[in-house]
């Protein structure tokens, strides 16, 4: 079950096992009645329509649709109708993927805050050009984060937290040379099963969509905007006007921190506006990689209690596990 706030205050001086996607390694040592707890991170967080309640169902039906209208309002796919999907399908049926709608509960600021949060996505592995495609899509370093807040601080910057709404979708135009690539409607998009989907850009699903997207907006940002990439952290853009700093971006997929000098703050944002919709922007705290980042005049504090009390939970170790703190999980302890 989950493990609440008390027993990570209260279990701390202990010696305890803890486990994550890169293994196991020691904290402190816990016992409680005797059993000695592992704690291991949840894995994955997708759901199932069948295991809600109606309430919860519903709020995915609107969840579904809200996606689906994102997608067509921005023109990402051409709807394809029973008469030429059907000549599609005799003619290429290689190139036909088919889809999925991918639920789960999105985390909000606060423990326990979360929303019904739905993503179509196709299925990349079947894509016929996989073996061709660029892929490579960097995300910022742990300490690059650290490196950019401090930077931005001690410049004097103001620092804002920004996600792009359906980022994928705005990435430029796909280019095939052997071809369009269509995809299969699924449930939640109340399509006929009959139509068929051309994707005209590359979707979340698709192997080379973050390196669409991440082309799409380095383009943006370095030939529309004038900044240049640095030469330590590929993620880590700046922005200089007559030889000064004024702007920098950090980019993690569709999440930017941004920070500037004051007196370019409102221009930045208008800037990015015109290519680009927000879903959130936030200043000074927001949610960012994982990590509840508030930021002050004089420092910058970072949490991440949130994961840790809402992913993290206790699994009791077999008689005599608690004495070999140097062996690796068992297959059936790694879950």
């Amino acid at each position: 079950g989950d493990v609440p706030q008390a027993f990570f205050q209260e279990s701390l001086g202990s010696d305890l096992l803890v486990a994550s996607s890169g293994g196991c390694f020691l904290v402190s040592g816990f016992e409680s009645d005797g059993a000695a707890l592992v704690l291991v991170t949840g894995r994955g967080d997708e759901i199932r329509l069948r295991d809600l309640t109606a309430q919860d169902r519903e709020q995915f039906d609107v969840a579904d649709k809200a996606e689906w209208d994102a997608i067509v309002s921005i023109k990402a796919v051409r709807i394809i109708t029973e008469e030429e999907a059907n000549w599609i399908r005799q003619q290429m049926p290689d190139r036909i993927l088919t889809s999925r709608m991918v639920r789960r509960w999105k985390p909000l600021p606060g423990v326990g805050q979360v929303k019904a949060k739905s993503r179509w996505c196709v299925r990349g592995h079947q894509d016929p050009d996989v073996g061709a495609l660029k892929t490579f899509a960097p995300t910022p370093q742990t300490e690059s984060i650290m490196l950019f807040l401090q930077t931005a601080l001690n410049a004097g910057m103001k620092i804002d937290f920004a996600d792009v709404k359906s980022a994928f979708c705005k990435s430029e135009k796909m280019a095939r040379p052997n071809g369009p690539i269509y995809a299969q409607p699924c449930e939640g998009l109340r399509l006929a099963t009959a139509w068929l989907i051309e994707l005209l850009v590359p979707v979340y699903g698709l192997d080379d969509a973050p390196c669409c997207w991440r082309t799409t907006v380095l383009k943006h940002f370095v030939k529309d905007l004038k900044f240049v990439r640095t030469l330590m952290e590929p993620c880590w853009l700046l922005l200089r006007q007559e030889g000064k700093l004024i702007a920098m971006v950090l980019i993690e997929v569709d999440d930017f921190i941004i920070a500037t000098m004051p007196s370019y703050r409102a221009d930045l944002k208008d800037n990015l506006n015109v290519k680009l919709k927000f879903g959130k922007w936030e200043e000074g705290s927001a949610d960012y990689a994982g990590r509840a980042v508030h930021v002050h005049e004089d420092r910058v504090e970072i949490f991440q209690d949130k994961y840790i009390l809402e992913q993290i939970h206790a699994v009791p170790l077999a008689r005599g596990r608690r004495a070999a703190k140097k062996e690796a999980l068992t297959q059936a302890e790694f879950v």
